[in-house]
């Protein structure tokens, strides 16, 4: 398990730039493939995973502000992006940043996840999801891209269609989703 180290307001590591009325939110780090990751954890209820690699966490804001109050709301900043310092040789790849995501999802021990990814995030959330379905309670994609998955055998087409899943427990909609039959391959 990942070391998680919350860092108070003030403290050294918040820049010097970064005002508590732009960013209202704990400085938070943890230990992540050996990575120094930045992250956000604010508001209690269901988790809500922000993702979106290749920008930071300040792109949440707004979102993390209005929905605190009724969800645990998460984001991370990946390697070299926000707060989280950048590595000379960190291999920036889809699977490089998935297994920092897998890691993030591991390291806090989520459960129940709904994880909405944008922009290059897109990509990483059907990895991860694929990987550990039991902790993924919904997926939303919003303003991303992909490519055809018969590229990256870890993640079965069939997979992501809704018919490979069932609703176990909770009625109307409300249990959670899993896949039929396990997955074949791990991601790699």
């Amino acid at each position: 398990m990942a070391k998680t180290i919350p860092v108070r307001a003030g403290e050294r590591d918040r820049p010097h730039w970064l005002p508590w009325s732009a960013f209202p939110f704990q400085t938070r780090f943890a230990q992540i493939a050996g990575q120094r990751i930045h992250y956000i954890d604010e508001g209690s209820g269901p988790a809500l995973l922000l993702v979106s690699a290749g920008q930071w966490s300040f792109i949440f804001r707004d979102v993390i502000v209005r929905l605190r109050g009724q969800f645990r709301c998460l984001t991370l900043d990946f390697p070299g992006c926000g707060l989280s310092p950048d590595v000379p040789g960190y291999d920036h790849s889809v699977q490089a940043n998935a297994q920092i995501l897998e890691g993030f999802v591991d390291a806090l021990d989520l459960q129940d996840i709904t994880m909405a990814v944008h922009d290059v995030g897109g990509p990483l959330g059907p990895l991860v999801a694929a990987r550990q379905p039991e902790r993924f309670r919904a997926l939303v994609i919003s303003n991303s891209f992909g490519w055809p998955l018969a590229d990256y055998p870890a993640v079965r087409p069939g997979c992501l269609r809704r018919r490979d899943f069932r609703l176990v427990g909770g009625e109307g909609g409300r249990g959670r989703w899993q896949p039929r039959k396990p997955l074949e391959e791990p991601i790699r």
